[in-house]
């Protein structure tokens, strides 16, 4: 089975990375922030 991917845009700043939405964010550098497990429910 394929790897499925989810991406969703939040449609806020470049600088925007506050824990307790979503498991990863990527700033605006292209940085990836892992903020939560991918287990945990949010």
């Amino acid at each position: 089975m394929a790897a499925t991917i989810y991406l969703h845009w939040t449609a806020t700043g470049y600088d925007w990375i506050r824990p307790g939405h979503y498991h990863r964010i990527i700033g605006g550098d292209g940085r990836v922030h892992r903020l939560h497990a991918l287990t945990a429910d949010l």
